[in-house]
Formats: structure tokens, C-alpha cells, sequence
């Protein structure tokens, strides 16, 4: 499965289509975690962030900011990075009209 996701992500940039591309390594994100690979795992989360933050894909942060929350306190063992992933989450959605997060932003 990795290798279509890789695939898909490669036709995507030759495409220049970067909301498509973030898709992809946010997907790559969740096939190595839920294999095990943590850091390759964090890897492709950054990398779909750093995309989303360029094209100021605000959901799309807050989605990939949440994922990285998860990995850490779910994988990783470092709860307090996780908040600071949560919050910064949650300020995203609640500016976005989101006010399920309103208390944690």
C-alpha cells in the first residue's frame, strides 16, 4: 500500500497539485505508523504540514497538527509536545468556526 500512496504523491507533484500531494504524505503518515515506523511516520506528517502551511490550507493544519498530537502521546511518550500539537489544533479550528475546541485553544 505504501508504494501507491508514493506513487500517487509523485503524480500529484509532477501535477503541481499541492493540496493532492499533502494528501498523500498525510496517508504515507498513517501507513508507517500504524506499521510501527514512528519516525518515518512524524517524517511524512511534517512534510504534509510544511506543504498545508504554504498554501495556507488551515483544516488541513489543523488536521495534520492533530495527527502529530496523536503520534506523540499515543507512540511517542511525550504528552507535552502532544498538547502543544492539540492547541495549536484547536486555535485553527475555533477561528474556523469549530467551537467544539473552543475550551482547549
Amino acid at each position: 500500500m505504501q508504494g501507491k500512496y508514493a506513487e500517487a504523491r509523485a503524480l500529484f507533484e509532477q501535477q503541481n497539485e499541492p493540496t493532492a500531494v499533502a494528501t498523500a504524505w498525510h496517508q504515507l503518515g498513517m501507513v508507517h505508523q500504524e506499521a510501527g515506523d514512528y519516525d518515518t511516520a512524524e517524517a511524512a506528517y511534517r512534510k504534509s504540514l510544511e506543504i498545508l502551511t504554504q498554501t495556507d490550507n488551515r483544516a488541513g493544519q489543523a488536521s495534520g497538527l492533530t495527527m502529530l498530537g496523536n503520534l506523540y502521546d499515543d507512540h511517542l511518550n511525550r504528552p507535552e509536545e502532544a498538547v502543544t500539537f492539540y492547541r495549536q489544533a484547536a486555535e485553527i479550528y475555533v477561528a474556523l468556526g469549530d467551537l467544539r475546541y473552543e475550551g482547549v485553544a
